[in-house]
């Protein structure tokens, strides 16, 4: 009887421990879910009191990025694409921009006329600097910018490189560009318009046995359009590769041309501030080409010095601003949506297509997914070519600007650079700033307006 009474208050006492351990688990539960629940809770406020504060902020900080962009661009007279400044990169970009207007202040503030202008070569250098680091990055496509910041690396003491024609076998870009008229004789010769004629003509067979519809026939048409897809995937994946080397290349000639305009607003500047004493960085000292025609240029040469200077300035207006925004030239091969669903459609469903026919349960459905995906390769072939042949005829005119630019600019940058000579005659200086004009226009050419 004792051992039974102990059994039995032993088992209460254990249900006693196993019931607390169970209703202490609940009430961590419950506090669980109720912590949970305040936390969404608060979490869900912070998210409406956040958006409130950035739809607040938003606008002023917008303001405040163009207010050090345009900055940029008329106290320093570096180019930068709209929309470039950012919260992530926003204080180093006013960082390096306060330390260039305190050395331009330094420069500006030397009495001896010789100093102050060995002092200015060394100013100009260093926005080059700036402009390879920060301007260019913006510009380009990244993968472009590696060759960008090789040259930067390789620019020497001098930073002359910076300032020469590019040239090297080993650019990838110049090799895309040397490449051009080969891509563009691929993309004339269409293969694809044919397996899109034959798709139709199978989608189009007769798969009717002796009294209804036969369901081996049926599946055989399914597979054969399979095949054709399979085919047309191959031609789409082709152009895909074709483009993305064009648009390589119109990426790569396109910051080119923002970095050779930059390089003639500098050698004009770097003329007028040598022949005034000094640096210039104010706006009014900028350079405009907008408006310069040669045909209305006098051919009377004279040295530009003294009282002539200007004369120059004023003929030549401002330039510096005239920037490449990479929100509006992106890579083109996917600002285009029906290039895009065909990129998407052999990505996606090519790959499905075979895991997709061993489980042929309903062959009309099939049929109606590789017609409908097979039409999206066919409308996003055909605006690809139009886009990438709109492309290949852009960079052709830039590296016909280039051309023209680099024989003007070339014999100045020399005689400047090299040689210490600074007293230009007012017709190079307006060569000079009319091939920058037509340089700029074409560079910013659209593929679709």
């Amino acid at each position: 009887m004792n051992s039974l009474i102990l059994g039995v208050a032993g088992a209460a006492a254990l249900y006693g421990i196993l019931f607390y351990e169970y209703q202490s688990k609940v009430n961590d539960y419950n506090n669980y879910v109720r912590t949970r629940d305040q936390y969404r809770e608060r979490m869900q406020v912070l998210d409406e009191e956040t958006s409130k504060l950035w739809a607040y902020l938003s606008p002023k900080l917008d303001i405040r990025f163009e207010t050090l962009r345009i900055a940029l661009n008329k106290n320093l007279g570096i180019p930068y694409p709209k929309s470039a400044i950012t919260l992530d990169n926003y204080s180093k970009v006013k960082k390096c921009y306060l330390a260039l207007m305190k050395k331009s202040d330094e420069v500006n503030r030397i009495p001896d006329k010789k100093e102050r202008v060995e002092a200015n070569r060394a100013f100009i250098d260093e926005k080059l600097i700036f402009l390879y680091a920060h301007s260019l990055r913006a510009t380009v496509s990244d993968d472009v910018y590696g060759e960008f910041k090789q040259q930067l690396l390789n620019a020497g003491a001098d930073k002359m490189l910076m300032r020469q024609e590019i040239k090297g076998r080993y650019s990838q870009g110049i090799s895309e560009i040397m490449r051009i008229p080969k891509y563009k004789d691929m993309l004339e010769d269409d293969h694809l318009t044919p397996i899109i004629n034959k798709f139709e003509v199978v989608s189009r067979r007769n798969t009717r046995g002796f009294l209804f519809e036969s369901t081996d026939k049926k599946e055989a048409q399914t597979r054969d359009m399979a095949e054709l897809f399979n085919v047309a995937k191959y031609e789409y994946d082709e152009l895909m590769g074709i483009s993305k080397k064009v648009s390589y290349a119109l990426s790569y000639a396109r910051g080119c041309a923002f970095r050779n305009i930059y390089l003639a607003t500098e050698l004009i500047n770097y003329i007028v501030g040598s022949n005034r004493g000094g640096g210039l960085t104010a706006a009014q000292d900028g350079i405009d080409f907008s408006s310069v025609n040669t045909t209305d240029v006098c051919v009377d040469s004279f040295e530009l010095n003294g009282s002539s200077i200007e004369s120059a300035v004023n003929t030549v207006a401002f330039l510096s601003d005239a920037v490449m925004d990479n929100a509006s030239l992106s890579q083109f091969v996917y600002e285009n949506p029906k290039f895009a669903a065909g990129f998407a459609t052999v990505a996606a469903v090519g790959a499905s297509v075979a895991q997709y026919l061993q489980k042929l349960d309903n062959n009309a459905e099939a049929q109606k997914q590789l017609t409908d995906n097979i039409q999206a390769i066919a409308d996003g072939y055909i605006e690809g070519k139009a886009n990438m042949l709109r492309a290949i005829e852009i960079i052709g005119s830039i590296v016909k600007c280039n051309d023209g630019f680099m024989a003007v600019y070339e014999p100045l940058r020399k005689k400047v650079f090299e040689d210490g000579d600074t007293n230009l005659t007012k017709m190079e200086i307006m060569q000079l700033a009319a091939v920058a004009n037509e340089y700029s226009k074409t560079a910013k050419a659209k593929i679709k307006e």
